[in-house]
């Protein structure tokens, strides 16, 4: 036997059947469906694909959530909030933040998941300045301005 594996087998510590018992009992309490009880959640892109995944999951840990889209889905859940906008622009950004903060008072946590880009596929050197601008607007634009505007009602 090698004198490094001596040495690290005399350190090892003695487990008190206790301690792990204790353990075991705390992880097997933890309740996966009320982790996020109370917490406030928007959730832009939240009606179909990764978003609404993403919708479904949080809402089985206990979350009140509000979730965005362009148009209104048929098949929106009960029991989550929706508000109709279009994230990409100034007026889209002001009407979520302003029904988010009425409907629920506050916000917890913020998932973007809008995204993207609707331009063509042949490379950046074929874009206009219109491509650039939705593709920046849809990206960047709400996560800016919606970060900036909802902390100044946390004062």
């Amino acid at each position: 036997m090698s004198s490094s594996l001596i040495h690290y087998t005399s350190q090892v510590k003695q487990i008190n059947l206790e301690e792990v018992f204790l353990i075991m009992e705390n992880i097997l309490s933890f309740d996966i469906n009320k982790e996020l009880d109370g917490r406030r959640v928007l959730i832009t892109g939240g009606t179909k694909g990764i978003g609404r995944a993403i919708v479904e999951r949080l809402l089985k840990a206990g979350a009140t959530i509000i979730t965005t889209a362009r148009t209104i889905p048929d098949d929106l859940l009960d029991s989550v909030g929706f508000i109709q906008a279009n994230v990409s622009t100034p007026e889209g950004t002001e009407k979520i933040i302003k029904e988010t903060l009425e409907k629920l008072g506050g916000l917890d946590i913020l998932i973007n998941n809008v995204g993207g880009s609707s331009s063509s596929t042949a490379g950046a050197l074929t874009l206009n300045d219109d491509d650039w601008l939705q593709t920046f607007n849809q990206n960047l634009f709400f996560s800016c301005t919606f970060g900036s505007w909802i902390f100044t009602f946390y004062d």
